[in-house]
């Protein structure tokens, strides 16, 4: 299954979960790295912003492992704009107020604020901060990079699936933010 065709059926899924806890959705035009715009119908003045990643392999069997992607455009304009490397994919988290990682083959959504996603990314950086593809550097030729978002990893001997386990399935934190502002 294509990066595009993965990133539909995720939205979409993800789309009908918050309209199923009652909540109105739309998907903002133009894109800018927010997926889904949600509000309580009797409040839409308070919108949370929604990035949704989505995992769907076909032959490997890592279906809790996704990625934050700055594209090699978006590099050049970093740097064109003296912006540094290791912003742009901070600045990639900054745009959502939550993402919902979904494991579409587990048929899980994992509901994490900005905060529990920066945890989470850091907890991966003690395995894959060296990886090529994931050291935010202008170089040439300038490369397109990724921040790994790995569930499965161990990490002093605690699965990210049992540190983040209040995150699965796990709504709360999003009607929190809508009705009081909370993350």
């Amino acid at each position: 299954m294509s990066q595009s065709t993965t990133g539909k059926l995720t939205e979409e899924r993800v789309r009908q979960r918050l309209e199923s806890f009652g909540l109105s959705t739309c998907k903002p035009r133009p894109d800018r790295g927010v997926d889904i715009q949600a509000w309580l119908p009797e409040n839409p003045s308070k919108v949370v912003r929604i990035q949704v990643k989505g995992r769907n392999p076909q032959k490997i069997t890592s279906y809790r492992w996704f990625q934050i992607r700055v594209s090699k455009r978006k590099l050049e304009r970093a740097r064109r704009e003296g912006v540094q490397a290791d912003q742009t994919w901070l600045n990639e988290v900054l745009k959502a107020d939550f993402f919902v990682l979904d494991a579409v083959k587990k048929n899980e959504m994992w509901f994490l604020s900005q905060r529990q996603l920066l945890e989470l990314i850091r907890y991966n950086e003690s395995k894959y901060a060296n990886r090529p593809d994931n050291v935010f550097i202008f170089s040439d030729p300038l490369k397109a990079k990724q921040k790994e978002m790995n569930l499965d990893l161990d990490v002093d001997g605690i699965l990210l699936t049992v540190r983040f386990q209040e995150c699965l399935d796990n709504f709360d934190p999003v009607m929190a933010f809508l009705q009081n502002g909370q993350r």
